[in-house]
């Protein structure tokens, strides 16, 4: 998806930049991401802010930051479900 209109620049662009610990200022200095009409740029501090928290909750699918290895194994807290017959 398009985040920022203005440059072309994509949430998975922002996404990968926030995560490989880049700062809102980095970003919109290498994408122009909140440069020009500013209506991205709230976005991309949230996103910048999501991967700065990161280290207090488990990983999202796909972070650069997860462990390599198998994905830990989803808490169910409920009754296990039945198979289709």
């Amino acid at each position: 998806m398009i985040a920022c209109l203005c440059h072309a620049v994509t949430d998975a662009e922002i996404r990968a930049a926030a995560a490989a610990g880049r700062s809102v200022e980095e970003i919109a200095r290498s994408t122009g991401a909140g440069t020009s009409c500013g209506c991205c740029a709230e976005y991309v501090a949230g996103i910048v802010r999501e991967h700065q928290d990161c280290g207090s909750r488990a990983p999202c699918p796909g972070c650069p930051r997860r462990p390599a290895g198998p994905a830990p194994a989803a808490a169910s807290g409920g009754a296990p479900m039945k198979e289709a017959a």
